[in-house]
C-alpha cells in the first residue's frame, strides 16, 4: 500500500490567483496609459504655445504673416524638428496646419482626443493683461475676447463646462488658434 503526501492546489485557488494577477496587471496598464496620454496633451501644449512664439518672432519685421505658409515656414526651419514628417506638420497626436493671414495667423490641430481638446481649450494665453491670441475654434464654436465683433460667437477664456461642450468624444477633434 503506497501513501501519498502530495498537495497541490485546487481549481478554485489557481483562478483566484490568476483573477488577482489579471486585476493587477490591467490597473497597471490604465494606470502606464493615463500618464501617457497626459504627457502626450502636455507636449500638445508645449507643441502650440512654441509654434505660435516662433513663428510671431519670425515674421514681426515683415509686419504681416502672408508668407507664413507651412512650406515656408518648414523651409526656413522654424517649425522644431520633431514636428517636422517630410512636408506635413505634425503635433503628439497628429497633424496640424497652419494659415497665413494678413495681420494674423491660425494654427490648426486636428486628431485631438476629448481630454487634451478640453485641457487645450482652457489653456490661458493671457500674459501681463494682454494677448496676441484673437480667437480660438473648438470644432464648430468659436470663442473671442469680449469687445471683438460676436456673430455666433462665445467669449474668451474658455471655461472648462464650455470647452467640454465644445469637445466632442473620441479622437477626432480639431482647435484653429488664431493669432496676431
Amino acid at each position: 500500500m503506497t501513501s501519498s503526501n502530495e498537495r497541490g492546489y485546487t481549481l478554485t485557488e489557481v483562478i483566484g490567483v490568476l483573477s488577482i494577477v489579471g486585476v493587477l496587471v490591467i490597473s497597471m496598464s490604465m494606470l502606464v496609459n493615463s500618464m501617457f496620454s497626459r504627457y502626450k496633451t502636455n507636449r500638445v501644449q508645449d507643441q502650440i504655445t512654441s509654434l505660435q512664439k516662433l513663428i510671431n518672432q519670425r515674421f514681426v519685421a515683415d509686419g504681416n504673416y502672408r508668407s507664413a505658409t507651412k512650406q515656408q515656414l518648414i523651409k526656413d526651419g522654424v517649425i522644431p524638428k520633431d514636428m517636422v514628417m517630410g512636408d506635413k506638420i505634425m503635433h503628439a497626436f497628429g497633424e496640424a496646419d497652419i494659415k497665413p493671414g494678413y495681420l494674423t495667423f491660425t494654427i490648426i490641430f486636428s486628431e485631438l482626443p476629448q481630454v487634451a481638446c478640453i485641457n487645450l481649450g482652457i489653456m490661458s494665453w493671457i500674459i501681463q493683461d494682454t494677448s496676441d491670441l484673437v480667437s480660438i475654434k473648438i470644432n464648430s464654436d468659436k470663442y473671442k475676447w469680449p469687445g471683438a465683433s460676436q456673430n455666433q460667437t462665445s467669449t474668451l477664456p474658455i471655461t472648462t463646462v464650455m470647452a467640454a461642450k465644445s469637445c466632442k468624444r473620441g479622437s477626432d477633434n480639431v482647435i484653429e488658434w488664431e493669432f496676431q
